[in-house]
């Protein structure tokens, strides 16, 4: 799974990007259609980044700077650059990785200084919202890691390369990088390795900006209804904030029309609606319709799920006023989620 797949999967709102090892920024177009939040590149390489800015919309929080990464600050290292169009290039030396792959040579070098990535946020972008962080540093990961520690606090995910053996001299370890994330209070949620033990690994903190979301959700504790009746599941868990739970609500199993809807019980401004799916389940919902209502009679369809990737998580950006809002399948079969939150 590529990063945003990872974020919708395991329910991750995405907030703002900071993207350690961009290369060419292939990811930007991705990033750009998913937060209206901040999107930071870093990449070492001078070219690349002057690539990387070209594409940016100069309008938006988006941002691009040449650095070096990682935690010894001030320290002069040699910075090599790869033949594979600079993939592999890293201010480590090659190791293990020169074995698995002799086509790759580092081809041109430069000195730079090391900078931590919790000082370039701090001190340049602040007061810009954030909550993703992917890294891809060629082995140089843990101590880009450990060079993140003042804003950790901020991050909900982690997106990072890893591999099982060093595959750069004084490279990191895939059980250095558990080791490190979970000390700080992540959980690794998805890992995917190629033959040669080598991948990504999609980390996730305990506690995400999800959980604030529900706990001041809009609809919160509000009146709601649906279609029919699976067990103790009745329409009013779907909206009582519980994220703990794999579903709170669900109508009965031979629904032939299933519905869910809330009540805000007055109009209110609203500029996001989530809905979280059920685990592992949620293909039961790929026909699931969204519409909002300001008097409960005429509805507006704002989201449609036909013929779209399904994932965990919904997340729409609508702008407007409504005091209901209406979960319908398109065909046959139960509705069952985990919550409804709506900002």
């Amino acid at each position: 799974m590529n990063p945003l797949q990872c974020m919708l999967n395991f329910a991750v709102p995405l907030e703002g990007v900071i993207h350690v090892g961009a290369n060419h920024g292939r990811e930007y177009v991705g990033y750009s259609r998913s937060t209206a939040g901040l999107i930071l590149f870093l990449e070492a390489i001078p070219r690349l980044v002057t690539e990387i800015e070209e594409k940016l919309d100069k309008g938006k929080p988006h941002f691009v700077r040449q650095a070096v990464v990682g935690a010894d600050a001030g320290k002069v290292v040699q910075f090599n650059i790869a033949s594979n169009d600079g993939r592999s290039s890293s201010f480590l030396e090659l190791g293990r990785h020169g074995e698995l792959r002799p086509e790759v040579i580092y081809v041109e070098t430069f000195e730079d200084k090391i900078q931590r990535l919790d000082a370039i946020v701090i001190e340049s972008y602040n007061n810009q919202d954030f909550n993703f962080l992917a890294i891809d540093t060629q082995g140089a990961d843990l101590e880009v890691l450990k060079g993140s520690e003042a804003i950790l606090d901020r991050i909900d995910a982690v997106y990072i390369e890893i591999s099982i053996e060093p595959l750069y001299t004084e490279g990191c370890t895939f059980l250095q990088i558990y080791q490190f994330l979970e000390s700080k209070g992540f959980l690794v949620r998805h890992v995917e390795l190629n033959g040669d033990g080598w991948g990504n690994a999609f980390f996730a903190s305990k506690r995400t900006r999800l959980h604030d979301f529900a706990e001041r959700s809009l609809a919160l504790g509000k009146p709601a209804t649906q279609s029919s009746v699976f067990g103790k599941y009745y329409a009013a868990r779907g909206v009582n904030g519980d994220l703990t739970s794999s579903f709170n609500t669900h109508t009965g199993a031979t629904d032939q029309a299933a519905w869910w809807q809330v009540d805000m019980e007055e109009e209110k401004a609203i500029s996001r609606i989530l809905f979280v799916d059920r685990p592992q389940f949620d293909q039961r919902s790929k026909t699931l319709k969204i519409e909002i209502s300001r008097d409960g009679v005429a509805f507006r369809q704002v989201f449609d799920r036909t013929n779209r990737n399904v994932n965990g998580l919904i997340d729409i950006k609508w702008t407007g006023k409504a005091r209901f809002i209406r979960l319908s399948l398109q065909e046959p079969g139960p509705l069952h989620f985990r919550q409804l939150i709506v900002l």
